[in-house]
């Protein structure tokens, strides 16, 4: 959240010829300043939350592939040996 430094405060105070929507735009930009890391996190969480099944499922095939893979192997070493 931004914050405004003290002298930026004082003088802000101090202008009372401010008028109200730019007090009131100030206002809104402080209630919803947020860092870039914060950003960053809630689109990353929405974006995974909206792709999970996708992912996961990418997941599960390449699991299943590797199992295949490794069973196909050890298949494939044993006839060989006998």
């Amino acid at each position: 959240m931004t914050r405004l430094a003290p002298e930026e405060r004082r003088a802000m105070c101090e202008m009372g010829n401010v008028s109200k929507e730019l007090k009131d735009a100030i206002k809104a930009k402080q209630d919803w300043a947020s860092s870039w890391w914060t950003q960053f996190l809630i689109l990353f969480k929405r974006t995974f939350n909206e792709r999970r099944v996708d992912y996961f499922s990418s997941l599960k095939i390449l699991q299943v592939r590797s199992k295949d893979h490794h069973k196909n192997s050890s298949h494939h070493h044993e006839s060989h040996s006998q």
